[in-house]
Formats: C-alpha cells, sequence, structure tokens
C-alpha cells in the first residue's frame, strides 16, 4: 500500500511539473529552434506567445519582424520593427532592418531614414552605408550614393 501512495505521489509530482507554464524564454529558445529548421509560422506563434508574456521586450519584436520576413510579410514586418524601435530607440539592428525591408518596399527615402539611423548610432556599419548609398543611387543621387559605397567598402 505504501508503495502504491509513493506512485500516485510521483505521479501527481510529474503531472503538476509538466502543466507548469511555459516563460518568455522557453518561447524565445523554442521559436529561434524552429527558425533554425524552417518553421517560421510556427516561430512567430511562440513569439506571439512570448509577447504576451512580455510586450516591453523590443527583441522579441525584432525577431518576429525578421522571421515575417521569411515569410514574405514584409508589412507585418516594418510593424514589428516600429514596435522594437518605440520599445527601444537604440535596437540599431531594427532600424537596418526596417531599412532593407522600406528598401525592398520601394521605399528608397524612408529606408535612408533608417539606415541614417542606424549610422549615427553605429558609424561602423559597413552594411548601413552600403544600403544607403544603393538607395540613393535609385533615387538619382549617384555621387553621394557612390561615396556612401566607398566609405561602405573601406569600413569592411
Amino acid at each position: 500500500m505504501k508503495f502504491l501512495s509513493y506512485i500516485i505521489i510521483l505521479l501527481m509530482l510529474f503531472s503538476i511539473n509538466s502543466i507548469r507554464s511555459q516563460t518568455e524564454n522557453d518561447y524565445y529558445n523554442t521559436a529561434m529552434m524552429r527558425i533554425k529548421y524552417h518553421d517560421y509560422t510556427g516561430a512567430i506563434k511562440d513569439l506571439d506567445k512570448a509577447i504576451k508574456i512580455n510586450p516591453k521586450d523590443d527583441i522579441l519584436y525584432y525577431e518576429r519582424g525578421l522571421t515575417k520576413r521569411f515569410l514574405n510579410d514584409k508589412i507585418g514586418a516594418i510593424s514589428d520593427f516600429d514596435k522594437a524601435i518605440e520599445i527601444n530607440k537604440s535596437n540599431v539592428e531594427a532600424y537596418f532592418f526596417r531599412g532593407i525591408t522600406k528598401y525592398e518596399l520601394q521605399d528608397y527615402r524612408g529606408a535612408i531614414k533608417d539606415y541614417d539611423e542606424v549610422i549615427n548610432y553605429d558609424p561602423r556599419h559597413a552594411g548601413a552605408y552600403y544600403s544607403r548609398g544603393v538607395a540613393k543611387i535609385y533615387l538619382g543621387n549617384t555621387t553621394d550614393g557612390y561615396l556612401d559605397i566607398k566609405i561602405a567598402s573601406k569600413l569592411k
């Protein structure tokens, strides 16, 4: 009888432990694993859950924005980058990838503004100089565009 009671108590402990709520980090880590295996939809669902737990974490929005880009949801990605920047004005990579996404949507002026922000925070960000240069060239400002590309090549 004691043995049976012991087994029942152990089963109860295991079942309580298995139904504990997941943390923001649990969902984030699962999302990163899903991204590694190209399960972008699953990753977004996990990031949604992490954001629900901690809506003030800029990295969660940034990562979800990157993941939405994999699914070609550029508008959704920009929205997430906006939120990441709203939470943390110095999230350089959120500015950078928002700029890239705006560039892909042919919003060259908007992209240049984002690249300017990246360069303000990180004057050695070669990717921002290069991308800004290409956007300037698309707008017809070839002199400044090539100058930015030249700066980028010296920074690499």
